[in-house]
């Protein structure tokens, strides 16, 4: 697979589990749910309700709540656009980029290949 095509991969998949998810924005949000017990959560305004209960324990929980929220499909889909962005710039210097996307004239090409790398990596 060219650096190309990776990030092709990563910016179909990404808008595809975008697309599938509850719509956002989204929001991390702390409450106890009338229960006495702290939950960290997201929820979503677009179907008024919580896309998440618990969604962790521990001293992170909060933080993984609000940056769940800030991630949410939206923030997904305009990733997913600008990786496709830069897979079609370069689509025509397959034959001068090399394995890790040097060779390329734009500085963003790494880090477009870079996050691409992350997003396919991750499952599912």
């Amino acid at each position: 697979m060219t650096p190309v095509d990776e990030i092709q991969s990563a910016a179909s998949k990404l808008r595809a589990l975008a697309a599938a998810a509850t719509p956002g924005p989204w929001e991390g949000v702390v409450d106890d749910h009338g229960r006495g017990q702290i939950n960290a959560s997201v929820w979503a305004d677009s179907i008024g309700y919580y896309i998440t209960e618990t969604i962790s324990s521990g001293d992170r929980h909060q933080d993984d709540a609000h940056y769940i929220g800030l991630m949410h499909p939206g923030v997904g889909l305009v990733l997913a656009d600008w990786l496709g962005e830069e897979a079609a710039l370069h689509a025509d210097d397959q034959a001068a980029m090399r394995a890790d996307g040097e060779g390329v004239a734009c500085e963003n090409f790494p880090r477009a290949l870079a996050v691409a790398r992350q997003i396919n990596g991750a499952r599912p």
